[in-house]
């Protein structure tokens, strides 16, 4: 699961490093990576549940797949 999101945890990682380069005041350039770095992590979070629907506390489980095909079956 971290494998596939490696490219992405490394580039949060630059990006982060980055935002140092030409700081005029370090404190709220601090505020300003952190708050960068919090929305990517957000974003790989978001995209590590979307990747793995069937892992996790709230998951899609096989009823409703099964419920829908029964419905489609119905329908014929």
């Amino acid at each position: 699961m971290i494998l596939t999101t490696l490219p992405l945890w490394l580039s949060d990682v630059l990006t982060s490093g980055f935002t140092f380069f030409g700081a005029e005041n370090p404190f709220v350039q601090t505020i300003m990576t952190e708050m960068l770095s919090v929305l990517i992590l957000f974003g790989l979070l978001v995209i590590n549940v979307i990747d793995h629907p069937a892992a996790g506390s709230v998951r899609v489980g096989p009823e409703a797949l099964i419920t829908v095909l029964a419905d489609f079956d119905a329908a014929r």
